[in-house]
């Protein structure tokens, strides 16, 4: 029981033992061997038996005219190669469902072929000392379940093909994404890096929890990142290319270790909450800014200087709420709208410099900028020329 626990969806092997306990009866009853054989004997009559096939199959439910392996024969191998085709009829196997590698507790490596549609929950579960797996170059579309490889505590690294990737990895430490990434990695407290070249999205919840990352490269080629893309993570330092057209609701919040950032963006919509209680973030340069949603960068504690740089902008009047050390903004822009929610009604107006940067000492605009309202505000203003100067000084 210590070497073939239960699979975490109740699942157990005891029907492998239960059948070679079965063969072993059927072996003595056709008088093969005698009732009262030594084991000795008994290895002998086994051994000399044609070898059994490896894998264990049953129809897909999810792929017409598949089938998915459901269990293996030997659980010694060291090494399985997944096959393309099955039996007389040459079905396609579509993947491994849930269980169906299980507690093959000598398992170092695993080959798929180039055209499994699945791998399932818990299918290698407690494959101890697998440290290798093979994925193939499948189609897209094609889903791995991360949870398939829990209780593999000796795999630390995967390298995977463009194909959906969803769950925690328990163990793992590493990925490395070849294709097109698209993924939900969410809860992935080992995960120390992700490396992708190509991700035209960051998923809703992609990285979410994984506490251990400390750098992320976004791609060149990104459009979108989802809502809580990197939240709770251990970033520190992160820049938006210029293809990113949004980051989304909570994208980065909670990342408490987010030193620095850098948009440039060439028209990017910054959502509601992004940057909440990135407690370390001490200046934000935010180029081709359109809108800024509310509390985008809210309970910013240290964030001391904010660049925004834009033609058109939209800033709800509570995008910095809470950010005492906010002492310096540079406004270079043409034009500025103000939002505010008051009672579920929205409302547009110009943009007040005391609501929105209420602890500022100097705000910093462009020559002819519209939409400005002092009114009330005491602190010193400058323009565009006494930031350059300032900068020099600096």
């Amino acid at each position: 029981s210590e070497q073939f626990p239960a699979l975490p969806n109740g699942k157990t092997v005891s029907k492998d033992i239960e059948s070679l306990l079965m063969a072993i009866a059927k072996i003595k009853r056709r008088g093969v061997v005698s009732e009262d054989c030594t084991v000795e004997e008994l290895i002998k009559v086994l051994r000399a038996l044609p070898p059994p096939r490896l894998f264990r199959y049953s129809k897909s439910n999810a792929e017409d005219g598949c089938v998915m392996i459901t269990g293996i024969n030997d659980i010694s191998v060291r090494r399985v190669k997944i096959p393309a085709r099955f039996g007389k009829n040459n079905l396609p196997v579509a993947g491994v469902e849930s269980g169906g590698l299980a507690n093959c507790i000598f398992l170092e490596e695993v080959v798929m072929s180039n055209t499994w549609h699945w791998i399932l929950e818990f299918a290698f579960y407690n494959c101890k000392n697998l440290r290798k797996v093979d994925f193939g170059t499948p189609n897209d579309g094609r889903i791995i379940y991360l949870s398939a490889f829990d209780g593999c505590k000796s795999l630390k690294e995967l390298t995977i093909p463009g194909v959906h990737t969803v769950g925690a990895a328990q163990y793992v430490e590493k990925i490395t994404f070849t294709g097109e990434a698209s993924f939900i990695l969410q809860g992935s407290k080992r995960l120390r890096e992700v490396r992708l070249d190509d991700a035209k999205e960051i998923w809703e919840d992609a990285l979410e929890g994984c506490e251990a990352i400390e750098e992320f490269a976004i791609p060149s080629n990104c459009k979108k990142i989802g809502d809580y893309a990197f939240s709770r993570t251990a970033i520190r330092s992160l820049r938006f290319p210029e293809e990113v057209k949004l980051i989304g609701a909570s994208a980065c919040s909670g990342c408490e270790q987010l030193e620095s950032i850098e948009i440039a963006c060439r028209g990017v919509v910054i959502g509601e909450n992004a940057f909440c209680d990135c407690i370390k973030l001490e200046k934000a340069e935010l180029n081709n800014v359109l809108r800024l949603d509310s509390k985008a960068f809210y309970r910013c504690s240290k964030l001391s200087e904010v660049v925004i740089k834009g033609k058109d902008v939209t800033i709800y009047d509570d995008a910095f709420a809470d950010c005492p050390s906010l002492k310096r903004v540079v406004l270079n822009i043409k034009k500025a709208t103000c939002v505010t929610i008051d009672n579920e009604t929205v409302h547009t107006e110009t943009l007040d410099a005391k609501e929105v940067f209420p602890f500022a000492e100097r705000i910093y605009f462009k020559d002819g900028f519209d939409g400005l309202n002092f009114d009330g505000f005491s602190r010193e203003t400058s323009d565009m020329e006494g930031y350059e100067l300032w900068l020099k000084e600096q």
